[in-house]
């Protein structure tokens, strides 16, 4: 026989398990109160069924509940914990997305920082042959003094 959630202990009363289902039930009959039809027709079948009990017996969440403890409330039990899970889901994503941006800003301040290394060593190596002359020039410099002293005598 399959483990299912306890709503309700031995005296009737809601444990935490029930209590945690009631402010998910109560939450989404606020919601549904103010809802229109084509808004109510997208909620699933647990919570609209309450609603309709609510709305023509004035059937509260607690009794909701400790009557329907394993089949409505199950059910409403599980769209609550799928619900919970979306929205981990969505943190998550939403976490991802941020350290995603982080380090795509990263990224671009490393690449900043490589174009203007890769420029200055591009400056120093025109700088470095501007300034070295070669060999075949330094002797023609060299032979052009040694032609200019000769004629200066």
């Amino acid at each position: 026989m399959p483990n299912y959630p306890q709503f309700t202990n031995q005296a009737g009363d809601l444990n935490d398990n029930g209590r945690d289902l009631a402010n998910f039930l109560t939450a989404n009959l606020l919601k549904m109160q103010e809802a229109d039809a084509d808004t109510l027709n997208t909620y699933p079948g647990p919570l609209k069924y309450l609603f309709h009990n609510h709305k023509v017996s004035g059937m509260t969440v607690e009794q909701f509940i400790r009557d329907n403890g394993k089949s409505a409330a199950l059910n409403a039990w599980r769209i609550k914990e799928a619900v919970e899970a979306q929205e981990a889901q969505k943190k998550q994503v939403k976490e991802t997305v941020q350290a995603a941006n982080t380090l795509a800003a990263e990224l671009e301040s490393v690449k900043a920082q490589l174009a203007e290394a890769l420029s200055a060593i591009k400056t120093l190596q025109e700088a470095k042959a501007e300034a070295k002359p070669t060999k075949k020039a330094a002797k023609v410099e060299a032979t052009e003094e040694v032609e200019d002293e000769s004629e200066a005598e």
